[in-house]
């Protein structure tokens, strides 16, 4: 009886560590709804630049847009050029060319400052967001093999995976993103307060 207990226990410790969710969906003052999965970084621990992906969307008057949100943090200043460019190489050998969606220049020259352990670390982050069409997060989904993002300075962010593990997690995002996206949340600042 102790090892199923402990058996059921170990499972559901598993299923909320890997559970993904939605971690932000509000209307706008001009009625456009934002959905946020959360990220999840994909790295070496011998990486100088983490990258976090995930998907978020964008719904207005019943039209649906979706993206690949990536997150860069360094351990120095970081920036990237407007509009910078996305490479992503999938599995089957096809090769995405993304394009940043604001279209503005991405910097942190401040960064920012935690405490670990007494230990004083200083994190620069840069939040990029690709617009995706269909016929894009079919071919993600399908599997990634290499991704390349474009940055200011002599070094762009490059990173190749022998397993892949980001459609996995791509698509379990997009399946609760389109869920959500059929949901009709009219929500605002004022709700559950």
């Amino acid at each position: 009886m102790r090892k199923v207990i402990y058996f059921l226990a170990l499972m559901l410790v598993t299923l909320a560590a890997s559970a993904q969710k939605i971690v932000d969906d509000r209307v706008t003052d001009t009625g456009l709804r934002l959905i946020s999965c959360e990220s999840k970084p994909f790295r070496s621990m011998s990486d100088k630049l983490v990258l976090s992906l995930g998907l978020s969307a964008s719904v207005k008057d019943g039209a649906v847009q979706y993206f690949l949100d990536a997150t860069l943090a360094s351990s120095e200043p970081i920036s990237a050029p407007a509009g910078a460019r996305m490479l992503v190489k999938t599995t089957s050998g096809d090769v995405l060319t993304l394009t940043e969606y604001s279209n503005k220049t991405l910097s942190d020259n401040i960064g920012d400052v935690k405490n670990v352990s007494g230990i004083i670390v200083k994190t620069f982050t840069i939040h990029a967001a690709y617009a995706l069409t269909p016929e894009q997060i079919q071919q993600l989904l399908s599997g990634i093999a290499k991704i390349r993002i474009e940055l200011n300075g002599d070094t762009n962010y490059e990173k190749e995976w022998k397993k892949d593990k980001i459609s996995g997690f791509l698509t379990k995002e997009y399946n609760i993103l389109t869920e959500a996206v059929q949901t009709d949340k009219k929500g605002s600042f004022t709700d559950d307060f």
